[in-house]
């Protein structure tokens, strides 16, 4: 079987083409004939009709997937909230078999996934600590199109998201080594898996800003006497998390003409931000439509972190505003985010990176600084 972008599918000699429109998936051409597709609010394919207006099919869909009633054909397989629906990996009398998706299987009999999600999204809410569980237990009122954390909530509409993320798995910062987010602009990453985002609403004055936690990398060492000195030999490594800064800001500005105007001041929290050497990052991002009505952006910002925009249209559907790669300086060294850190916070950066007196940087066994 060939499937390509969700949109063509050829086996056992069948051409397969999906038709999209402003709403998602909107019709589906199989071999010579051509249905239409009809979605309830989940975007979930609910009725399929011919193209005389015949209805040929109707499947109603339990809370987390599994099918009440009706019938799966095999006119599309896309099915529960639009994903691609495999019915011959069911398991025992179920006819539910698995979903695709993009990153993990989904069992709707079980609504539950197949495999763990790679992270726990946010730690503070008791829902995200299974990692296998679908939308925190919600599917009336979440979707998951990439397989990790939720789309914005669906009573937000049209949403505007702007994220932004550190792309390598670490960062030096003097004697500290900073955890990334270890992902890039693929639809697959979790968009909560970022230092931090911000949903705006394109149907109210709803906005909703997400931060999450630093951690930064640490080694524990054994130390064992030799003729002439100590030896340091690694013992084991972790991570240590600080919570949000509390001097993390997101300001949003809407304007008469449709305009909306985001501001944002995001720090890294802990140690860096203890002795004053944290770096601001910052940036303004304006969001506008053009003649097509298609929402564009236009920015100034430090050139980190990395960053991105897109638009959900309330419908299932999501179109890339931007993708910025970090560019400025050293994007790999947080030090060299800011060029005017001022003479106290150099001198803390001096006293932090101190290497001359010193066989290793002023640092503790857990790597936090002294």
């Amino acid at each position: 079987m060939i499937y390509i972008a969700g949109l063509y599918e050829y086996s056992n000699s069948v051409h397969k083409k999906y038709y999209e429109g402003p709403g998602g998936i909107v019709a589906v051409r199989d071999g010579s004939s051509l249905s239409y597709l009809l979605q309830d609010h989940l975007n979930s394919t609910a009725r399929i009709v011919t193209s005389s207006g015949t209805i040929q099919d109707t499947t109603y869909y339990f809370p987390f997937g599994g099918k009440r009633a009706g019938n799966y054909n095999s006119i599309t397989a896309k099915r529960f909230t639009g994903q691609y629906h495999e019915k011959s990996l069911a398991s025992g009398s179920s006819e539910d078999g698995l979903y695709y998706y993009g990153a993990r299987w989904y069992d709707a009999a079980l609504g539950r996934f197949t495999q763990a999600d790679t992270i726990v999204p946010n730690p503070g809410n008791p829902q995200d600590l299974n990692r296998y569980s679908y939308v925190r237990n919600n599917p009336l009122k979440y979707t998951d199109p990439s397989g990790h954390c939720p789309a914005p909530p669906t009573e937000m509409g049209a949403t505007i998201c702007l994220a932004l993320f550190i792309q390598p798995s670490s960062v030096p910062a003097g004697p500290f080594t900073v955890k990334g987010d270890d992902r890039d602009f693929s639809s697959n990453s979790d968009p909560e898996k970022s230092r931090g985002y911000i949903w705006i609403s394109l149907d109210s004055e709803k906005v909703e800003s997400h931060m999450n936690p630093s951690g930064y990398y640490y080694t524990e060492y054994d130390y064992y006497p030799a003729a002439h000195g100590v030896i340091k030999v690694p013992k084991s490594e972790g991570i240590e998390w600080y919570e949000p800064s509390q001097n993390n800001h997101w300001n949003v500005q809407r304007s008469r003409d449709g305009t909306i105007t985001v501001a944002y001041d995001v720090v890294i929290s802990g140690p860096l931000e203890q002795f004053g050497t944290a770096p601001h990052i910052n940036g303004t991002v304006t969001f506008y439509q053009d003649s097509k009505e298609t929402w564009k952006a236009r920015f100034v910002r430090d050139g980190f972190p990395w960053a991105e925009a897109y638009h959900h249209d309330g419908k299932g559907n999501v179109k890339t505003i931007f993708q910025d790669p970090a560019a400025r300086g050293n994007p790999y060294d947080l030090f060299a985010i800011e060029s005017n850190l001022g003479f106290l916070k150099w001198i803390s950066k001096q006293i932090q990176s101190a290497t001359v007196w010193f066989d290793a940087p002023i640092v503790n066994q857990r790597g936090i600084a002294q």
